[in-house]
């Protein structure tokens, strides 16, 4: 009986196996293998929903390629329009005509930034550009740019101290709105290939890297730095020289006798010689009017002589006159630092004994910064601790010891290196102000520390977390993944909207950029068809992954099915020989009872 149940527990099983396909139903059927073929059941549904996944990133990748091939023809057509631009065949209004179809494809190019999807993911506006989450490295000036800007000589140069080494750019001269201006510097700044876009902040010249993270602007020189910095001109107070020689109703000059002066300004030695004649001195309302004035004045100019001559009452603050006034005396006087050591056969004449007054009444300049410095400052030998400053057409460098200063203590340093040209630093509102005491014009044209100590700057960041592009999960674990990285048309369009080919050297300037935007696109579809290419590649590596696998858990799940057949008819043989073996046993108690019959 006990054989009987065991072959019909065979039987069963084997019944079972062939009624489901699988050698394991349940656990109990082998523990150790349905554990081992479960995970791999999950693997390989997990890498049949990656290869979808992969299907689907390379139709991403497609609709992507698409989008910059069209922005590939466009720009090739844009730079057929520039070289034609560029002729002199062609006058304005045949560039205007051309300017306009390339200002339709340049709109076309910001539909397609803006307009290329997959399932409404944007795909080429710069959110999956695969650069980093962050800030943008800036520097922004002090001065607002009001009205009209004039850019010449004297304000035409900047030059930018990058992480990649310094750069220059030369602005063209003219008047400049401050929109205008900006777009003329980013024009510059493409023409040049300068990682950085100009742009107005509350009306302040600012500069920003077109890179985010630690790309520093390490420094802003150059004229056009007077662009960014708020200054106030100042007026040199006059020193005056006056004679106490009285020459009412007129005075004679003879050649030869008494007809020529010599004097210093500031330290520099000059003769004049007055023409033969008499000259009326009436006192005018206007000094310089006199007779005498004029002709002193004429001599004085044809030498280019930084002073001017006056004749007339003239109040001063000597204190042996008379209610300190020079009465009808001929003075000599200018925003210089000094006039003295007259001489010549005219000065007993002309002047008699003198006298000098150093007037007061000009006014400092002044130099605002915007840097906020309300902390202190580390000051750091060769790094970030000299200044330039112009003064009066002199170029001086000041150079900061090295310290870690607390706010007071920076002020009290500058004001130690400045001292000897009478300049002096303030704080106002956490911003440096210098000022000059002489009303010299001055400005900052350059040094290591001018960044730091005058412009507000931040340094670039990076997000701690961020969006590196467009992820596909193309295997079970979290790591198996590939990353893409979109092209960005933000930075393309940018450029694109300084270019102006209503003009020759609009349209010649334009060709140079036109064609690094072009390797530019080249580069970025090489990028989506390596993508391609690759998942194309791992699409295949993984069905053959899921092919051995399949096979690997098939043959741990899945019924021998010749096996479970032979099993099945061998536990059914045994059991109709067992039942017939029972049958007969069972007849034996009856035959013993009929031979007792």
């Amino acid at each position: 009986m006990n054989h009987m149940r065991m072959n019909q527990n065979q039987k069963m099983t084997a019944m079972e196996r062939l009624a489901s396909g699988l050698r394991i139903n349940r656990a109990a059927d082998d523990a150790a293998g349905l554990s081992i073929s479960e995970k791999m059941r999950g693997q390989i549904k997990g890498l049949q929903q990656a290869t979808r996944n992969i299907q689907d990133g390379i139709s991403l990748l497609q609709t992507a390629e698409g989008g910059m091939q069209e922005v590939h023809a466009m720009l090739q057509r844009m730079n057929q329009l520039a070289v034609q631009a560029s002729t002199g065949t062609y006058d304005d209004r045949d560039r205007s005509k051309a300017a306009l179809e390339f200002n339709q494809l340049k709109n076309e190019i910001k539909s397609i930034s803006k307009g290329t999807n997959f399932n409404r993911i944007p795909l080429l506006d710069g959110r999956y550009s695969g650069a980093e989450q962050g800030t943008y490295s800036q520097v922004t000036g002090s001065k607002v740019l009001n009205g009209n800007v004039q850019i010449d000589s004297t304000n035409d140069t900047l030059q930018f101290q990058l992480d990649s080494g310094q750069v220059s750019i030369t602005l063209g001269h003219g008047s400049y709105t401050s929109s205008d201006l900006v777009q003329h510097i980013n024009t510059q700044l493409s023409n040049q290939h300068v990682e950085l876009r100009a742009s107005l902040m509350d009306g302040k010249l600012n500069f920003s890297s077109t890179q985010i993270g630690n790309h520093a602007i390490h420094q802003v020189t150059g004229s056009g730095m007077s662009l960014m910095l708020n200054t106030v001109k100042g007026e040199p107070a006059k020193y005056i020289v006056a004679g106490e020689a009285l020459l009412t109703p007129s005075i004679n000059i003879v050649k030869g006798v008494n007809d020529t002066l010599t004097f210093d300004v500031d330290g520099t030695s000059y003769t004049i010689t007055l023409d033969e004649g008499t000259y009326d001195t009436p006192l005018h309302a206007n000094p310089d009017t006199s007779p005498l004035a004029m002709e002193i004045n004429k001599k004085l100019m044809e030498q280019s002589i930084p002073i001017s001559a006056g004749y007339g009452g003239f109040v001063g603050n000597h204190p042996s006159l008379p209610g300190n006034v020079f009465s009808s005396c001929l003075t000599f006087y200018g925003k210089v630092g000094n006039i003295g050591n007259f001489g010549g056969s005219a000065k007993d004449t002309l002047l008699g004994n003198l006298w000098t007054d150093q007037l007061q009444g000009g006014t400092q300049s002044r130099i605002i910064g915007a840097a906020n410095v309300a902390m202190g400052m580390q000051i750091i030998s060769g790094i970030n601790d000299t200044i330039e400053i112009e003064i009066n057409g002199t170029i001086k460098s000041y150079t900061l010891s090295e310290g870690n200063y607390n706010t007071a203590d920076l002020i009290d340093e500058l004001n130690h290196q400045l001292l000897s040209d009478h300049i002096t630093a303030t704080l106002s509102n956490g911003n440096v102000v210098l000022s000059q005491s002489d009303g010299y014009a001055m400005k900052i044209s350059g040094g290591s520390l001018s960044r730091d100590l005058f412009f507000s700057y931040s340094l670039g960041e990076k997000a701690a977390t961020s969006n590196q592009g467009i992820s596909i999960q193309i295997g079970n674990e979290a790591q198996d993944q590939v990353t893409l990285s979109m092209p960005s048309l933000n930075l393309l369009v940018q450029k694109l909207d300084v270019i102006d080919l209503s003009t020759a050297a609009g349209a010649n300037n334009a060709l140079s950029l036109l064609n690094h935007l072009v390797d530019h696109v080249s580069i970025e579809r090489a990028k989506l068809g390596a993508y391609q290419n690759r998942l194309q590649h791992t699409a295949n590596h993984v069905l053959n992954y899921i092919e051995n696998l399949s096979a690997s858990e098939s043959r741990i799940r899945d019924a021998d099915m010749a096996k479970e057949i032979t099993q099945s008819i061998r536990a059914k043989i045994i059991m109709d020989a067992g039942q017939s073996m029972l049958a007969q046993a069972n007849m034996i108690p009856q035959h013993i009872l009929s031979l007792l019959k």
